[in-house]
């Protein structure tokens, strides 16, 4: 029991966040005593701290010695734990795990050396209750994928920056086939030894598994295409693509009106060039009406130009991040394609068409060309905007004062309405040295205020990485502020 004025609490009965904020406060071996008091104490630590478990690769100097030398799987597997490496008392309370980082390890071992190791560290796998795991940087192998078929609870896997060119078509069928998955994450994958027929085999044996899924990630052209011309309609609630072809993209999207959040990327940032390319065919639009349920939306700017209907968004991003600003010697290229876009576009320059929206983050052209129209319903909702100043460069500027005061004054008009709370700039191109000498805190805190006078918190991004929070309190009316380019959070008033 925990005792508190008034009342006593159970600390079973408390939420996992709540339990872990407490035992945060707990050194290592005071979770170890504590744990030998009485079972209940042992049940609500160990449930607590072992709730998510990392295999890292922790291996002595002999055995890697073994490893680089061994002629065959079994000789090195004979030398390891065959029980596993996870202690025998936490197994039942595990429910996420991560295995991390073991690509380095395992580069200069032959494939029986590596599918040794990760056969050794993943047979506990057989006893765990697994709810999701996430394989980052690791070599796929097939005693790791056999183990994994034992995670009948399984219903997250996250395959990130793994390699598949160690293992069959089949031993990927297999654990598939085992799997009941509802979310499923395939990134940044790595098919170096894996032949065209294999890759498309495997390729294949995940597609097979998509018809159940609620959620998917993925980044793999192949994937993409396979999705967009098969009959099966997965129930998908949330969906991260990243095309080559964007009608592959679309089309696949369009047939999913369960999506409740959709994040589409570009597979390839060729530049320019690809950033500023207009999607102007009629027959490639995504007819938001479509998607009754549809609350995030992220996608770069130009979709501006593909998005029609009404919508039910409450959250909105076209984000620009990814491009490298530094090589523009100047953004007049840049800023009338944007403009461009907007006013091309299915009324997205009206401000009315924003209305339900509680986020949004815009570039900055397409904040200039946003407009409020008297019989517009106008922004009722929003409460945090997000201002990207891409492709503005510091040669665009005349002084940092000067930027800061007309431009806030510009947004103000539009977008100084009662609901927004917090205000963000990114990307800016100032530097911390002339914003320092130019705008003072003071001075920055007091031009936010007078355009934006119910802010409660504002940010100032720039892109040599510092960044500026100010928050306010709200019982005195002042200002604290955070500069994070130390890596921690230093606090003032004002």
């Amino acid at each position: 029991m925990l005792f508190l004025p008034g009342r006593d609490c159970n600390l079973l009965l408390l939420p996992l966040e709540t339990k872990s904020e407490i035992i945060s406060y707990l050194k290592p071996g005071d979770v170890l005593k504590l744990s030998s008091t009485c079972h209940v104490m042992r049940e609500i630590l160990f449930s607590t701290v072992f709730h998510r478990i990392v295999i890292r690769p922790n291996i002595d100097d002999e055995v890697m010695k073994r490893a680089r030398t061994c002629k065959t799987r079994n000789s090195l597997y004979r030398i390891l734990n065959q029980d596993g490496y996870i202690p025998e008392n936490i197994l039942p309370y595990a429910r996420h795990c991560v295995i991390p980082l073991w690509r380095t390890l395992c580069s200069p071992l032959q494939d029986h050396a590596v599918d040794a190791l990760l056969g050794a560290y993943s047979n506990s796998f057989l006893r765990l209750n697994l709810e999701s795991l996430i394989l980052f940087c690791v070599p796929l192998t097939p005693s790791l994928l056999s183990n994994m078929r034992e995670l009948s609870h399984l219903k997250s896997l996250a395959l990130q920056s793994c390699e598949f060119g160690h293992v069959s078509v089949t031993n990927v069928r297999n654990v598939v086939m085992a799997l009941k998955l509802e979310k499923l994450e395939i990134t940044k994958a790595s098919w170096w030894g894996a032949s065209n027929k294999d890759q498309n085999g495997i390729i294949e044996a995940l597609f097979s598994i998509t018809g159940n899924l609620v959620e998917l990630k993925h980044d793999d052209h192949k994937l993409a295409k396979a999705l967009a011309s098969t009959p099966i309609v997965p129930p998908l609630q949330v969906l991260h693509i990243r095309y080559k072809e964007f009608k592959d993209a679309v089309n696949f999207i369009c047939r999913i009106p369960t999506l409740v959040t959709l994040s589409i990327d570009e597979h390839y940032r060729s530049g320019l060039s690809t950033f500023l390319e207009h999607l102007t065919d009629p027959d490639l639009t995504i007819s938001l009406s479509s998607f009754p349920r549809l609350r995030q939306l992220t996608c770069p700017p130009k979709f501006v130009s593909a998005l029609v209907g009404s919508h039910n968004l409450s959250r909105l991003c076209f984000f620009t991040d990814g491009f490298d600003v530094y090589r523009l010697r100047t953004s007049t290229d840049v800023q009338p394609v944007l403009s461009q876009m907007l006013s091309g576009s299915d009324a997205w320059f009206r401000l009315d068409r924003y209305r339900n929206i509680q986020e949004l983050h815009i570039p900055l052209t397409f904040a200039f060309g946003i407009t409020a129209y008297s019989s517009g319903a106008g922004l009722r909702q929003l409460k945090k905007l997000t201002i990207d100043v891409y492709p503005m460069i510091t040669a665009d500027l005349i002084s940092d004062r000067e930027w800061l005061n007309s431009n806030l004054a510009r947004f103000s008009t539009t977008f100084a309405i009662p609901s927004l709370r917090h205000l963000r700039f990114i990307n800016l191109p100032f530097t911390r040295r002339n914003l320092n000498v130019n705008i003072p805190v003071n001075d920055l805190i007091e031009t936010y205020q007078s355009h934006f006078v119910r802010l409660e918190r504002f940010s100032f991004w720039l892109r040599e990485r510092v960044f500026w929070e100010f928050k306010r309190d709200l019982p005195d009316g002042t200002w604290a502020s955070w500069d994070s380019e130390e890596g921690e959070n230093q606090e003032s008033k004002f």
